[in-house]
């Protein structure tokens, strides 16, 4: 049992079977998912223009805050757990110069919404290297 969800970004030039994605085990409602997205754009990451990239550093955000070895895949559309029965797939997309979820597949009646988004975000933020972090000036 888990809490499933399948991440992809949009592309123009590939497949959706061939689509590049996110897989995760646990926290993958919605709420999860916007407090994932939400430090990519706080950190001024590059957004779905270059989609790769962006699901790579999702990737890095989604690890470093769930930590341990088994809560997180990465693997094409075609041979993920889409229909997972929990959360289905998020689509992302630019919009504005931010991700953003713009569609989505196999999703539940009933949205989970567990966590508090600032909250969940500024956690998220915490588990990031220290490269990323912040600098005090004046400290």
């Amino acid at each position: 049992m888990g809490n499933r969800a399948v991440i992809a970004i949009k592309q123009k030039n590939i497949e959706i079977a061939n689509t590049p994605c996110i897989y995760l085990h646990w926290n993958g409602g919605r709420d999860s998912v916007e407090g994932f997205i939400e430090p990519h754009h706080n950190l001024g990451m590059r957004g779905a223009e270059d989609a790769t990239y962006a699901l790579a550093r999702l990737t890095q955000i989604i690890g470093n805050a769930l930590g341990g070895e088994l809560s997180v895949g990465v693997g094409i559309y075609s041979q993920l757990d889409t229909d997972n029965y929990d959360n289905g797939v998020y689509w992302l997309d630019n919009v504005d110069g931010k991700l953003q979820i713009v569609e989505r597949e196999y999703e539940p009646a009933q949205e989970q919404q567990n966590y508090d988004l600032e909250e969940f975000t500024n956690d998220c933020l915490k588990a990031m290297p220290e490269s990323y972090q912040p600098t005090k000036k004046g400290v």
